[in-house]
């Protein structure tokens, strides 16, 4: 099983059938209940559609309008570097597309942290020479995207 996130004794799994495989569930240890959420299809440019997709997820609370969410990120791998960013809500138990990353990022990871109403997740800016780290995130009540500069380090080192 490969865990994506945490929220308030939730967990956001899936049995792990690759990092392309698209289906996860939300489980609760303390009731021993599981939901499995619908699959979406990508919707990558057709340029890409058969290059290879990493796909990573995160669970957050949208206090804004009561709900748990999750995100899907779903990364082409063939340098193009095109994202296809989507949330579920639990509560209307559907998928729909937002809008995309605002810059290019290498690799997201596959650890999302829900933090102070936003997803995290650690990477590195593809503009940067260097490969300076950064924090790039996902406000899920405003639906904005924002980035947090680290300390001057090198990723690769």
């Amino acid at each position: 099983m490969l865990f994506y996130g945490f929220c308030d004794g939730l967990n956001c799994a899936k049995i792990y059938g690759g990092f392309t495989d698209a289906r996860v569930s939300l489980l609760n240890p303390s009731t021993g209940e599981s939901k499995t959420f619908p699959s979406s299809p990508f919707e990558l440019p057709k340029s890409v559609q058969n290059s290879p997709v990493y796909v990573t997820f995160g669970i957050g609370y949208n206090s804004t309008c009561d709900d748990y969410t999750i995100v899907r990120m779903a990364h082409e791998f063939g340098g193009h570097y095109r994202y296809e960013m989507k949330l579920y809500s639990l509560k209307n138990n559907s998928w729909r597309k937002i809008q995309d990353l605002p810059h290019p990022i290498f690799h997201a990871g596959s650890v999302c942290c829900f933090l102070n109403g936003a997803f995290h997740w650690f990477s590195y800016h593809t503009s940067y020479q260097d490969g300076l780290c950064v924090v790039v995130l996902l406000d899920i009540s405003e639906e904005k995207y924002g980035e947090i500069q680290i300390p001057r380090l090198n990723c690769w080192e």
